[in-house]
C-alpha cells in the first residue's frame, strides 16, 4: 500500500492591511493618554503633562477608545483580492477587533467594524475592569469573512468566520515588569569551559540563537537578590540584544507565524522605538545591502538608547540602587 501526499493550498490572506489608533483614560482622571505609533503603552507610574503619576492599580476601570483607519489597503476596493469576484466586500467583509489579557485569560467581547466605517474617525469603546487582568493587555484586530460561500473559491476563504487578514497588535502595560530581554531571549546553563557567556545558533536563518552560561553559575545566575549577578546581565544584555538585532537583520528570515518570532520582533520594535511593519521591511531587504547596514547602524544606536529608556528595567534607577546599597 503507498501513500499519496495531497497538498492542500492555503487561502489567500493579507497583512497589516489596516491599522488602529486610539487612546486610554481611567476613572476619576479627564487626561486622555495616546497610544504610541510603536503600538505599545506602558501605563505603569505613566507621567501626564499635569505631572500627575498614573497608578493603574489604584483605579477600577480602564477605557480603552479606538479608531480604524487603512494601512496597507487604501480602500475598501484593496480588500477584493480576499474574496470571490461575484462578491462585495463591504457586504462580506467586517473588522474585528477584541482586547485580551494572557495572564488572567480575560478577554473581552468583540466588536464588528464595517468597512464603511474604516476612516471615519468613529471610535469605539472597551471597559476593562483592573481586577480582572494583569500584567499586559493585547489588543487584536483582524479582517473576517461573515458570510460564507458554497462556491468551491480557488485559493480563497468561502467558509464564515475564516480570518482573511492579522494586523499589528497593539499591547499595553498596567503593571511593573522587571526584565531587560530574558523573557524573550532563551538563556540556559551549559559546558562552554573557560567562558562565562556563549550565544549559539547566530548563523540559523530560522532557530531562535540561544544564551548560553558557563554551568557553574547556575546557582547564583538563578537568583535575584545578589547585586553582582544583576550587575552582570545589566552590563551584558547590551551585547546580548545587538548580537541578536544583527542575527534579526542580516540572518533571520522572516516568519509570522513563529511565536517566539514574533516576540522578538516585538522587544526590538519596543526598545529601537520602531513599528514592526517597518522592521519587518528592513528584515526583508537583502542581505549587508548598503540600505539594509545603513538600517542596521540606526537601529542599533536607537537600541542602545532604547534599552535605557523604553525598557521595563529602569536601568538608571536599578544601578543607581545597586550603587547606593554598596556604598
Amino acid at each position: 500500500m503507498s501513500e499519496k501526499t495531497i497538498l492542500i493550498e492555503p487561502y489567500k490572506m493579507g497583512t497589516n492591511l489596516i491599522s488602529l489608533k486610539g487612546k486610554v483614560l481611567f476613572d476619576g482622571i479627564d487626561d486622555e493618554i495616546k497610544i504610541p505609533d510603536k503600538n505599545h503603552l506602558n501605563l505603569f507610574n505613566f507621567s501626564l503633562d499635569s505631572g500627575k503619576i498614573i497608578i493603574p492599580r489604584s483605579h477600577s476601570k480602564l477605557t480603552v477608545n479606538l479608531t480604524a483607519h487603512w494601512a496597507g489597503a487604501t480602500g475598501i476596493n484593496d480588500l477584493k483580492f480576499l474574496i470571490d469576484e461575484s462578491e462585495r466586500p463591504e457586504e462580506i467583509l467586517s473588522i474585528v477587533v477584541e482586547i485580551w489579557c494572557k495572564t488572567t485569560r480575560w478577554c473581552s467581547e468583540q466588536k464588528h467594524i464595517s468597512l464603511n466605517e474604516i476612516g471615519t474617525m468613529k471610535i469605539h469603546s472597551f471597559e476593562i475592569p483592573i481586577n480582572e487582568v494583569k500584567e499586559l493587555l493585547t489588543v487584536s484586530v483582524f479582517v473576517l469573512r461573515d458570510k460564507g460561500n458554497n462556491k468551491t473559491l480557488l485559493r480563497k476563504a468561502n467558509t464564515k468566520y475564516s480570518i482573511l487578514s492579522e494586523n499589528e497588535e497593539i499591547t499595553i502595560q498596567i503593571d511593573e515588569r522587571k526584565d531587560i530581554g530574558g523573557a524573550y531571549l532563551p538563556i540556559e546553563p551549559a559546558n562552554i569551559v573557560d567562558k562565562v557567556f556563549e550565544i549559539e545558533g547566530l548563523d540559523k536563518e530560522m532557530d531562535l540563537p540561544r544564551i548560553k552560561y558557563a554551568e557553574e553559575f547556575k546557582e547564583f545566575f538563578t537568583r535575584d537578590d545578589l547585586q553582582t549577578v544583576n550587575i552582570t546581565f545589566i552590563m551584558s544584555m547590551f551585547y546580548f540584544l545587538d548580537s541578536y538585532l544583527k542575527w534579526l537583520i542580516f540572518v533571520s528570515r522572516n516568519d509570522p507565524s513563529d511565536k517566539k518570532y514574533k516576540s522578538v520582533l516585538d522587544l526590538f520594535s519596543r526598545y529601537c522605538d520602531i513599528t514592526k511593519p517597518k522592521l519587518i521591511e528592513i528584515i526583508q531587504m537583502k542581505k549587508y545591502s548598503p540600505e539594509q547596514t545603513k538600517e542596521f547602524l540606526k537601529l542599533s544606536q536607537d537600541l542602545f538608547n532604547g534599552l535605557q529608556t523604553n525598557s521595563n528595567f529602569k536601568y538608571k534607577k536599578e544601578l543607581l540602587k545597586i550603587i547606593k546599597a554598596e556604598a
